[in-house]
């Protein structure tokens, strides 16, 4: 029996489940690369956590200072004003993130000398492009 080329996955002559583990391979070699850049930067990580203490302690503060009165006519804030910044807050950061990240790492990708010879590799442009931000979109949901 003969063995297939290592490579056969990635020239494209394989079947469609080691496609989807290649990208899957794919996908975490891009999480990966992106963890070892972000853990490099420590102080802006340990920031970006006190931050959002800063950020949630603000709006609890903020929250206790808004008229109960008022709150309770609207329906929207029968669980207080913390929670309905805290939803609003999260839905805001996900529609921008998800309006700027990708073209952001494409730029990234193209300052840095890598976006060539990432769009010549034989994945798809869009799962390279996914993969770029898939790390970014992780830490983005946890902060």
């Amino acid at each position: 029996m003969e063995r297939p080329h290592p490579f056969a996955a990635i020239k494209g002559g394989a079947d469609k489940r080691s496609d989807s583990m290649n990208g899957v391979r794919i996908l975490g070699a891009f999480l990966r690369r992106d963890w070892v850049e972000a853990r490099s930067y420590r102080l802006a990580f340990v920031l970006q956590f006190v931050s959002l203490f800063f950020n949630l302690t603000l709006f609890f503060f903020l929250g206790r200072l808004v008229d109960r009165a008022d709150l309770d006519s609207d329906p929207l804030l029968d669980h207080g004003y913390f929670s309905f910044v805290i939803v609003g807050t999260v839905l805001v950061q996900i529609v921008s993130f998800c309006l700027a990240i990708f073209s952001t790492n494409v730029v990234n990708e193209q300052k840095a000398g890598s976006l060539e010879a990432l769009l010549a590799t034989p994945p798809s442009s869009a799962l390279l492009i996914l993969g770029g931000a898939t790390f970014d979109f992780i830490r983005m949901l946890l902060t």
